[in-house]
């Protein structure tokens, strides 16, 4: 008789203990589902923030290239119509220098 009772309590404590190891493997289990999904989605969140980063500098690069376009322009029109050619402005020096030698001449 003891030795039936004693069969018992090994056969219940080894259910209980394939019982909690079970237990055991669907926690683990959980746990590596948990850890793949959040994994996933920091997968995710990193994509889409390389996405972002590449759409923001992209419409900066255009941006910049713009500008630089309409300043190249601006400074084409100004140099063509506000400035004065450096050559004509060293001859027009040179032919007041002479206009006023003459004038003083004629004096």
């Amino acid at each position: 008789m003891y030795k039936r009772i004693i069969t018992t309590v090994m056969v219940a404590m080894t259910g209980f203990s394939v019982a909690s190891a079970q237990q055991t493997e669907k926690s683990v289990s959980e746990k590596d589902e948990n850890q793949m999904t959040e994994k996933k989605e920091n997968a995710i969140v990193r994509g889409y923030k390389a996405i972002e980063n590449g759409v923001v500098k992209g419409y900066k690069g255009i941006e910049n290239g713009v500008v630089k376009g309409y300043k190249a322009i601006e400074d084409a029109f100004v140099d063509t119509f506000f400035t004065e050619d450096p050559r004509e402005s060293a001859e027009s020096a040179e032919v007041n220098a002479e206009s006023v030698e003459s004038a003083e001449i004629d004096e």
